[in-house]
């Protein structure tokens, strides 16, 4: 992440808030592809923090998740939880975003082949995913066999991107809405990198499952910036997002 601010990013100060977000990764799962595609314990912590999260910041007017069934599951366990706080909840907005998806693999035999040297299924294979994901070549600069970790970098921010303008579009009067999105490990951990480095926490599989980053959205400064708030783990920083770069950028003190 850049530390450069132009002089244009040191004149506004408290924007307002635009929207907060819960992005989850999914939940514990048997990576079947059937049904929730969680596990029953997964079902009941996704549940849990439907609850919590509506307790914390209202009850989520906006679901989204990659096209995986365990993301998909993960979202529909947390709206239940979400239900027995707030209610009925069916004004909220359900959205399958192909951007949040897992890494995309062009070759489906190197799949199997990377399948065979880390594994499938257990935490520790999931550890070694993680792990390569960072620190394999064959696995981060591999572009003929499958999508690099700047390809998912790129995508993440286009989401943002677009979700900031659909905010804008909407400029809801009032209450603050809550969003929640579940994606993959891949693309929570390049996005705790950038803010944060990923040494900061100790592991590449990061964060677990179920886990989930914390997320005010500002509204755009009038250089069209936008300030975020990112939290997790206890660890907390104030970034801009440019949107012509569709980078994040350091925030100015």
């Amino acid at each position: 992440m850049s530390s450069e601010s132009s002089p244009a990013r040191k004149q506004e100060q408290s924007p307002q808030l635009l929207a907060r977000i819960t992005f989850s990764r999914h939940e514990e799962t048997e990576y079947t592809g059937v049904g929730r595609d969680i596990t029953d314990r997964g079902i009941v912590r996704a549940q849990e923090k439907g609850k919590t999260v509506t307790e914390e910041k209202g009850a989520p007017v906006i679901f989204g998740h990659s096209p995986k069934e365990r993301a998909k599951g993960t979202a529909e366990s947390i709206e239940e939880g979400s239900q027995e706080v707030a209610g009925d909840s069916e004004g909220a907005r359900w959205m399958r975003i192909p951007g949040l998806r897992s890494t995309e693999f062009r070759d489906e035999e190197f799949y199997k082949q990377l399948t065979e040297k880390y594994g499938s299924g257990s935490s520790s294979a999931q550890e070694k995913w993680a792990d390569a994901h960072y620190n394999d070549p064959l696995f981060y600069d591999n572009p003929e066999k499958l999508e690099t970790n700047e390809e998912k970098r790129a995508r993440l921010y286009r989401e943002i991107g677009r979700l900031v303008s659909f905010l804008e579009k909407k400029d809801p009067q009032g209450e603050v809405p809550h969003l929640v999105f579940v994606s993959h490990f891949e693309l929570l951990s390049l996005l705790l990198d950038d803010v944060f480095g990923i040494k900061t926490f100790g592991t590449t599989n990061t964060p677990t499952f179920g886990e989930h980053i914390d997320i005010d959205l500002y509204k755009p400064l009038t250089n069209g910036d936008v300030p975020i708030r990112i939290h997790y783990a206890g660890h907390e920083k104030h970034v801009l997002f440019d949107r012509k770069l569709r980078r994040l950028v350091a925030s100015p003190a």
